[in-house]
Order: structure tokens, then sequence, then C-alpha cells
């Protein structure tokens, strides 16, 4: 099927190539440092705050147990706990019965978790593990 195009359709499509490079030119011209900026900005917003993590501070104490447990061959992960007043440290080990240790902030022993153990021990309990939790190491 033809199309027969008048004179004015002639005259846009004779044009139109110029047209076109006319409107890039402008493009280019005008908004080049106004498009820079925008993606500038958005990189920043999507990768800037994620490089700015804060990194947590622990006790002198802390420190020293975390690097001690890390040491042991059967050390599995470093679990933290966040409870409503600070938070608990439980080091798990790769033993299935071994007893596992959770620490306060303040360094002090507050539980044994995942032990068999007879004696004088306070066992952790839904009271101190139903919290939110974070592995904060791994092996």
């Amino acid at each position: 099927m033809l199309v027969r195009l008048g004179e004015m359709g002639r005259t846009i499509a004779r044009r139109m190539p110029n047209l076109i490079l006319d409107l890039g030119v402008f493009l280019k011209k005008r908004y080049f440092m106004k498009y820079l900026i925008s993606a500038f900005s958005a990189v920043l917003l999507l990768f800037g705050p994620s490089s700015c993590k804060k990194q947590e501070e622990f006790s002198d104490c802390l420190q020293a147990k975390f690097e001690e447990f890390q040491q042991l061959s059967y050390a599995h992960s470093i679990v933290k706990i966040e409870i409503p007043d600070g938070a608990l440290y439980w080091f798990v080990d790769a033993y299935a019965d071994g007893g596992e240790s959770v620490l306060n902030q303040a360094c002090e022993l507050v539980c044994i978790a995942d032990c068999e153990c007879d004696g004088n021990i306070v066992f952790c309990d839904e009271t101190y593990t139903d919290f939110p939790r974070k592995t904060i190491w791994q092996k």
C-alpha cells in the first residue's frame, strides 16, 4: 500500500534527520551536567551508606575472649543476642553437649547453653535466648 505524502509530509521527512541531530546537540549541551550530577548523586545514594557501617566496639575483656575462642579447634560461631538492656554473646562450639558460654557486655558469665552438666550452673533458657540474634563471627 502506497501512502502519498503531501508537500508538508515531504518537508517533515527531509528535515527529520536534522531535527533529531539538533535535538541531540541541544540535550548534550544543555542537560549534560544536569544528567551527570543526577547520575553521580544516584550512585552515592545507592553505594554510600553501605560503606559507612559503624564498626561495633567491644570491651578489652570481650575482645580477648573472642580472640581466644576463635583459636579453638572446636569453635563454631559467636552469636550476639540483643536483649532489651544490652547484649549477650553466645560462644557456640561444635560439640553436641559441651556447654557453651553466654557472656554479657561486662564479660561476666550469664548462663551455660547446650550442656548436660551437673552442678550449680545457670542454664540458658528462653529468658536469655528468645531475642533477636545475629552471628558476628563464624568459622
